[in-house]
């Protein structure tokens, strides 16, 4: 199993497909009539329920291509990195086996829309490591965490990651600092003229300061059996981390993006204090997948891995199809 996904042909990407389509299946055959009502706070995919008429299969179909297409970009940004062998499935494998960890809901979309804005940005983050110009790398950042918070609202607060990691590498120029900020407040700066223009301003600040204000933090409140795998998981995020650590191969960027991506995992822990559902803190399953493949890349052979990959695909599968017998 481990030796299959260590290369990158046609059959490996055929099986990573085909397991997210089984995956995803239960969301299709289980589809409600109507999306979960939403609110502005997220007002790209509030936006995009109301023009596709609140129809669950059409969003379904959307977020799984979506999906699909995070998860071989997110193989691309951790092979391009040196994060995962140059050739090797690992990441994609890990990315569906990961979101895949919990059932897969309508709760699930906002993130899974907004998950390619969080990639771009953590790639553009990393190659800030590789240029000595760094304003426009901190702009776009900005900007990307502003678009990706305008489907997935609390995704607004990888803004602090962001500050944090800057820090971190040593940029002290307060000029720096205030360039993120200004790339987050275009997107939201048009659609306030927008709000402006349709006189609705008073509404939507109305709307942003009740949605902020309504978010109750360190109130986790998971089922007995969210708690049992996110305790699974966390235990092979630590094997992982030390099997990383202890690896002669990686080079002097490779940690520093290990470092990055660390701060990110905190970040993703943060924000599972938000009282939301476990399946809609899908932040924490993307870096999980990060850690899990950079950790697989160190590893030759492992019947003892294999058989965990094996087990974690069957697990995955039965998350998403018991809930249809019960």
């Amino acid at each position: 199993m481990l030796k299959f996904f260590r290369y990158n042909y046609l059959i490996q990407w055929v099986v990573i497909v085909v397991l997210a389509v089984v995956a995803w299946l239960p969301v299709f055959l289980h589809a409600q009539t109507v999306l979960p009502a939403t609110d502005w706070t997220s007002p790209l995919y509030a936006l995009l329920a109301d023009i596709l008429g609140q129809s669950t299969l059409i969003m379904s179909t959307i977020t799984f291509a979506v999906f699909v297409f995070s998860m071989f970009f997110f193989n691309t940004i951790l092979t391009s990195n040196q994060m995962s062998l140059r050739n090797s499935t690992f990441g994609s494998l890990m990315f569906v086996l990961c979101f895949a960890c919990v059932p897969i809901k309508c709760e699930s979309f906002q993130f899974m829309l907004a998950c390619p804005f969080v990639l771009v940005a953590m790639q553009t983050m990393y190659s800030l490591l590789q240029t000595e110009n760094p304003e426009m790398y901190l702009f776009n950042v900005g900007v990307f965490v502003a678009l990706a918070s305008m489907f997935y609202y609390p995704s607004i607060v990888l803004i602090l990651w962001m500050l944090l990691v800057m820090i971190v590498m040593g940029y002290k120029a307060f000029r720096l600092f205030l360039i993120p900020f200004f790339g987050l407040l275009m997107p939201y700066f048009f659609m306030f003229v927008i709000a402006y223009f349709k006189r609705d301003i008073p509404g939507l600040i109305d709307i942003y300061s009740s949605g902020f204000c309504g978010v109750e933090m360190c109130k986790i409140h998971f089922a007995i059996e969210d708690v049992i795998v996110m305790s699974l998981l966390f235990v092979l995020f630590l094997l992982s981390y030390l099997k990383i650590k202890t690896s002669a191969n990686n080079s002097i960027h490779t940690r520093k993006r290990l470092g990055i991506t660390l701060l990110l995992f905190v970040f993703a822990v943060f924000m599972m204090a938000m009282q939301r559902p476990l399946n809609s803190n899908g932040l924490i399953f993307m870096v999980l997948a990060i850690f899990y493949a950079m950790a697989l890349s160190t590893i030759r052979k492992s019947n003892i891995v294999s058989a965990l990959i094996l087990i974690m695909m069957i697990g995955a599968l039965a998350t998403q199809y018991l809930p249809l017998f019960l």
